[in-house]
């Protein structure tokens, strides 16, 4: 039974009296009462529930979980439409709004719509919660509401004033006195009523809600009546229930999202951090690395060293392609590699490219270009990497000038043993060309015997050691052997070295050795005293100065030299004079004595030589030959040479006298013999000049040789004249330039046209007789156009640099000499031909001779039959006689 039939029951049994006067106010006002405290109670206690249930779903929808939010606000909907329906039912006439269209959910019994106006509602809004009156067709509604911000939902229950106080006025007087009557009566009935029925499960509803709200969902109760505060205690723990499990859902889901939320964060903070650690990397590298997009190749990204090297910003280059920064021809081509690299989709190393840079001018960069392609293969962007490599560059250029001109042999190789590079003074050395040389394995120029020492320099190579003055030989082109010195420097995986061709000093080494022992050999077996002294304390000797002296080695050696002197003076004037040779020339000769140990004296030849001119403390070695039979054989030799020359000066002067007297003699013969050769000149002209016609054939040719015969004498004479006196008769020596001499000679031969003399050669000024230098060349002139038998002559003059001497030579193109007659043909009255042949005396080339041995030159010729014969003769450049 429901509150209001108790009431009325009770009412009846205990005023029924009063039953039909107060029975319809009484039943009308009890129920509005009622219903505004239930609508009420109702309205918060759902406010409040919605306004956990929104909380939740914001939490929901703020984390993601849009389907969990959704499931909540469709449970809630549910739940409102069902508390609708379990009011409704219990209502006469109500009303529920929606705030978002203004809507009036229509009653279920009469189907009547309530129009509220905008005002009214929107009082509402403003207010929130609370309970109005409003005026509809001149009917007063008195409504209850509660706004619900969040879903902007407006919750309320309306009745009309007639139907909650109709009959008020009928009755009011007439039950106001049983109306006090039945208010105490009711009153005390109400409260004790009331209390049981209504205040207390009212109380425990409210207790259990505020429990709900806050969240503690496990609450039990359990009424026993079946009214409405049972139905709505039953709701209220069915709705409990109902928001547990969804919470607890709702937590697990919450659980599930919150982990989600934290993996995601942890994953974008690790890609935030891997992002930033990359870009810090391309900015800090210190290579150029830019990227461009495919399609115009236009940059879209630089780093910082990129910015420094082109000298320009990022703001500057970003959206712009090659051409709007570089010169044509670069842009060029960068532009044909670009997309020869995106064509191809294939990595493109350039190992010198030429740019022309803001602030640096030009730079060789070496570049890698690489194409990104997307997810379907076709290329996105071109990424590239440059490094600026102009410095090192440089640096390879000077080396490379360093390789090339340096003498020692410089080599890089790897530690496998291969030449990588090596300079050109290697092809000097093996006579490999450097070609031959690199990248093939030095392993196979070394000789074998040296092969397991170089192994192990290897070794120490390869554990990063230096090696330091190591030798081997390595084997030349033509298969001789070369020692090599290396010093030797690892680095990375290659070896720097320089090397040196030491052949010469080694061999310079072992003929030092050989000769170093050959020199111990001759100090310990010469037949010359050798030994070695230090401030005049000896040091070393050799046996022969103990055979000298008589004593034995160890009496010598550290004693003074002064055990050696017959006297102090002796000693003294030896060290003084050999010390003062020894500083104007580097060394000394004495002739001194030495006192032998029997006490006899000899004579000595003592010649010093310091080990060391700078430093005379370090020793001074020297010999000693006895001279004691020199010095008696020279006493004898002066006493022979003192006879001789006397002898000498006598046989002078008989050859002075012997030489006058020649003299005499051939200008004696001379005359007498050309007194009647001129008497027979004059007879023969008179002859021919009064008996020409009366000669025959024969008898001209007869007077002719006759003619020629006296001539030939004449000449005869005068030959023999000129070669007396070459080296009797004073000599003026002049400056003779013979440039214009030789002219000169050449006419005065007036060789026939058929014949050339040229002079091929400058010629020097020389120091002479200018009349003998001339008989030089014209007896050789003279000769060489007398006998020449070719129909075109040619003689050529030359002179040639011979060091001290000037070298002549006259060569002609004639019958040439047979080798054998060479040297006759300078001796006087020698002829190759029969004199009826060829007119000659036999004396020129005995003049020629003559005259150049007189200056201290020597003539030869050089010729074989049949091929020209070439004369030659030297002469001093001083013009002095030796």
């Amino acid at each position: 039974m429901n509150i209001q039939a108790k009431l009325i029951v009770f009412m009846a049994a205990m005023l029924l009296v009063l039953l039909v006067v107060t029975v319809g106010i009484g039943t009308r006002v009890i129920n509005t009462i009622i219903y505004r405290l239930n609508t009420e109670l109702l309205s918060l206690k759902l406010a409040m529930q919605v306004e956990k249930i929104e909380t939740v779903v914001k939490i929901l929808e703020e984390s993601g979980a849009t389907g969990i939010a959704e499931y909540v606000r469709q449970a809630q909907t549910e739940m409102l439409q069902k508390l609708q329906e379990q009011i409704a039912a219990q209502t006469e006439q109500y009303y529920i709004i929606t705030g978002k269209e203004h809507q009036s959910l229509l009653h279920p019994k009469t189907g009547q719509d309530l129009n509220i106006s905008d005002d009214v509602l929107k009082e509402m809004f403003e207010t929130t919660s609370g309970a109005t009156n409003f005026r509809q067709e001149g009917v007063i509604y008195f409504t209850v509401y509660q706004y619900l911000e969040t879903w902007d939902w407006l919750i309320g229950v309306s009745l009309p004033q007639t139907t909650m106080f109709q009959q008020r006025h009928v009755y009011f007087m007439a039950v106001s006195f049983f109306s006090l009557l039945v208010f105490i009566g009711v009153f005390v009935l109400a409260y004790v009523i009331g209390k049981k029925s209504i205040v207390t499960p009212l109380a425990t509803l409210v207790n259990v809600t505020k429990a709900i709200a806050a969240g503690h969902f496990d609450q039990s109760f359990q009424f026993s009546q079946h009214d409405e505060i049972g139905q709505l205690a039953d709701a209220i723990h069915r709705m409990a229930q109902q928001l547990h499990q969804n919470f607890e859902q709702i937590e697990a889901q919450f659980d599930t999202i919150q982990r989600d939320i934290v993996e995601r964060k942890r994953a974008e903070e690790a890609l935030r951090e891997s992002e930033e650690f990359l870009h810090n990397i391309v900015e800090n590298i210190p290579n150029m690395i830019f990227v461009k997009e495919a399609r115009e190749l236009r940059f879209v990204r630089l780093n910082k060293a990129g910015e420094t090297l082109l000298g320009y910003s990022r703001q500057e280059l970003l959206g712009k392609s090659d051409h709007d920064f570089f010169p044509k021809h670069e842009a060029d081509f960068f532009t044909k590699y670009d997309r020869d690299v995106l064509d191809h989709k294939t990595l493109r190393d350039i190992p010198e490219e030429f740019i022309l840079t803001k602030n640096h001018g030009e730079r060789i960069l070496h570049t890698k270009k690489i194409p990104i392609l997307d997810k379907n293969g076709n290329p996105a962007y071109l990424l590239g990497i440059s490094e600026d490599i102009t410095e090192r560059k440089r640096a390879e250029e000077k080396l490379e000038q360093f390789f090339s001109v340096n003498l020692d042999l410089l080599c890089i190789a790897d530690i496998e043993g291969n030449f990588i590079k090596v300079n050109k003074a290697w092809e000097s050395i093996l006579g490999y060309s450097t070609s031959e040389l690199e990248h093939r394995k030095f392993l196979e120029f070394v000789h074998p015997e040296d092969m397991d020492s170089t192994l192990k320099a290897m070794s120490q190579l390869g554990a990063k050691e230096q090696v330091l003055n190591f030798v081997n030989r390595y084997r030349c082109m033509d298969g001789s052997y070369r020692f090599i010195e290396w010093r030797s420097q690892p680095s990375g995986s290659l070896i720097y070295a320089a090397a040196r061709d030491i052949t010469d000093r080694r061999q310079m080494e072992e003929s030092l050795r050989k000769s170093e022992e050959k020199m111990r050999s001759i100090f310990r077996i010469a037949p010359t005293g050798i030994g070695v002294v230090s401030n005049r304390v000896l040091l070393d000797v050799n046996s022969r100065i103990c055979e000298m002296t008589g004593y034995a080695k160890e009496e010598l050696i550290g004693q003074s030299a002064r055990v050696l002197y017959p006297t102090q003076e002796d000693f003294e004037f030896v060290g003084k004079e050999k010390y003062k040779q020894i500083a104007q020339k580097g060394s000394g000769a004495v002739e001194t004595r030495w006192q032998k140990k029997d006490g006899s004296i000899i004579d000595i030849l003592l010649a010093s030589t310091p080990i060391d001119l700078t430093d005379l403390s370090r020793g001074v070695t020297f010999t000693v030959l006895d001279i004691t039979d020199r010095k008696r054989a020279e006493e004898e030799i002066r006493s022979l040479n003192a006879e001789l020359e006397q002898r000498v000066r006598d046989r002078t002067a008989e050859l002075e006298t012997a030489n006058q007297e020649l003299q005499s003699f051939a200008y004696v013969v001379s005359h007498d013999l050309k007194a009647p050769l001129r008497a027979i000149n004059r007879l023969v002209k008179w002859l021919v000049e009064d008996y020409a016609g009366v000669f025959d054939a024969k008898g001209s040719e007869m007077v002719e040789l006759l003619i020629g015969r006296v001539k030939r004498m004449d000449d005869l004479i005068n030959g023999i004249l000129d070669y007396s006196r070459i080296g009797r008769m004073a000599v003026h020596a002049e400056p003779i330039e013979l440039q214009h001499v030789l002219p000169d000679v050449i006419d005065s031969l007036a060789p026939p046209p058929n014949i050339q003399i040229s002079i091929v050669s400058a010629l020097p000024v020389i120091f002479g007789d200018i009349v003998r230098i001339q008989q030089v060349f014209a007896n050789l002139l003279g000769n060489a156009v007398k006998f020449m038998d070719k129909s075109q002559g040619i003689i050529t003059i030359r002179c040639e640099d011979a060091g001290a001497d000037w070298q002549f030579s006259v060569a002609d193109n004639g019958p040439g000499i047979d080798p054998k007659y060479h040297e006759k043909i300078f001796q006087i009255f020698q002829t190759l031909h029969s004199r009826d042949e060829v007119e000659s005396t036999g004396v020129g080339l005995a003049i020629v001779k003559k005259i150049v041995e007189f200056y201290g030159g020597k003539v030869w010729v050089e010729s074989q039959t049949g091929k020209g014969s070439t004369f030659f003769f030297t002469f001093p450049k001083s013009g002095e006689r030796p």
